[in-house]
């Protein structure tokens, strides 16, 4: 007999109103991406992962999140540069980077299932 599996039912993130100059100031880049549809992200974060496994043949952290990292100071503006930093790590978005199945959580693992389930009965459908 399976045992149950219980999902706790995380809340959306909450968003503030969108303005053209908030009060309280945040990097653009975070601003932004707050504003992406979880869907365009994800299939970001799928390519990047692609690309990854497909010019270094493995898709691990490496052991150092930024071994260039006076140059890089140097060169690239900051928030790219933490942005940098932030992908070679896997925190935030880039998590999925790195994870073996590529899902953070066992809820999302689920919603994607049931959505890859619906896409594949809609085809049979379709097909019959």
């Amino acid at each position: 007999m399976k045992s149950p599996r219980f999902f706790y039912e995380w809340n959306e993130p909450m968003k503030p109103k969108q303005i053209e100059f908030p009060k309280k100031a945040m990097p653009f880049n975070h601003y932004l991406d707050m504003f992406r549809p979880p869907q365009l992200v994800r299939r970001e974060m799928f390519k990047k992962k692609l690309e990854k496994l497909i010019h270094q043949g493995d898709c691990e952290k490496s052991g150092y999140p930024d071994i260039f990292y006076p140059e890089n100071k140097k060169k690239l503006p900051a928030w790219q540069h933490k942005e940098l930093i932030r992908e070679n790590i896997g925190s935030d978005k880039y998590a999925a980077l790195y994870l073996k199945n590529g899902y953070k959580n066992a809820v999302e693992q689920s919603i994607m299932e049931e959505e890859n389930g619906n896409v594949k009965d809609q085809r049979k459908e379709s097909a019959v």
